[in-house]
Parts: C-alpha cells; structure tokens; sequence
C-alpha cells in the first residue's frame, strides 16, 4: 500500500520519504481515509535517507 505513497511524495514533495513515514497520503490516496468535501492535512517525515537509495527501493528513477 505505501509504495506508491512513497513515489508520490518523493516525486512530489522533493522529499526522500520511508514507508512508516507516508502513512496519512497512502490512506487518501487509497481512498482509505474519508476525504469527500473535507480538506485534509497529513504530515510527511523523512528526509534521512539518500535519494539514490530510496529510488532503488521504490523502483523509481532519478
């Protein structure tokens, strides 16, 4: 499930990201948390991990 998560932030934010650390978008983005009509904040951590090596693990290009 966080897979994808992690992609979107990293492509998105910038941001090198873990799995634990993209659990609140990896529920939107699923459609796991309720989000219709509501506006919706989740905290993104992560950052201490190198961009290369997050890549290799999500299988994402640099």
């Amino acid at each position: 499930m966080s897979e994808p998560a992690v992609s979107f932030t990293n492509f998105h934010s910038a941001q090198a990201s873990l799995a634990g650390a993209v659990v609140g978008p990896a529920a939107v983005l699923n459609g796991q948390a309720p989000t219709k009509n509501k506006t919706v904040a989740t905290l993104i951590t992560g950052g201490n991990i190198d961009r290369t090596q997050g890549a290799a693990l999500t299988g994402d290009m640099e």
